[in-house]
């Protein structure tokens, strides 16, 4: 939502040549990368949670739940693998596939949604960043650029919302189909207690 009032703001300044709207365009933008970061901590969460719901179901994981938090924090790698993590997870929870999952799920389709938010997110921040002016830039460009770049970013946002609602119903209903047949009987952990005593 920040990037969404700062790509507003920057087309309004970019259009009628306003500096002070290009510098609060910049400010909506700056907030809005410190938002990121609490959004950054979440999707960790949620790599790391949708992986670890795939153990049961015995996958051959390329990318396991270690990568699924570190893939994060790698230079370089960090702009695919997590793509690639949440592409796994679709993949090896299709409905048709049993456990034990093995390599069954390598080359499935994955939705479209999943590419759109992770590449609209990356050139939306790029823009974005590049919108935010300065005070030796004289031109209107950051203001055209703070507009794209925070737009895509919102957009980004929403199609990540779908990513994760979809990517969460599916596991969930891939655990009510076989969760059952792979649990292991529960056994008590500690001794155990019989009633009054």
């Amino acid at each position: 939502m920040l990037y969404g009032i700062g790509a507003a703001l920057g087309l309004a300044g970019a259009l009628a040549a306003d500096w002070e709207t290009l510098d609060v365009s910049g400010g909506f933008i700056g907030f809005g990368a410190l938002a990121l970061l609490v959004l950054f901590i979440l999707l960790i969460v949620w790599t790391r949670r949708i992986t670890g719901n795939l153990l049961p179901f015995q996958p051959v994981l390329e990318l396991g739940t270690g990568w699924a938090v570190g893939s994060w924090f790698v230079p370089i790698i960090n702009y695919w693998f997590p793509l690639r993590i949440w592409n796994q997870a679709w993949r090896a929870t299709t409905p048709t596939i049993a456990p034990p999952i093995g390599w069954q799920w390598k080359g499935l389709p994955v939705p479209v949604t999943h590419i759109l938010a992770w590449v609209t997110f990356h050139i939306g921040v790029v823009l974005a960043t590049v919108g935010v002016p300065s005070e030796s830039d004289t031109s209107t460009a950051s203001g055209y650029a703070g507009f794209i770049g925070g737009t895509l970013v919102t957009v980004s946002q929403v199609l990540l919302i779908m990513v994760v609602r979809n990517l969460t119903a599916r596991q969930d209903a891939y655990a009510r189909q076989y969760l059952p047949l792979v649990a292991p009987a529960v056994t008590p952990v500690g001794p155990i207690q019989r009633a009054g005593g």
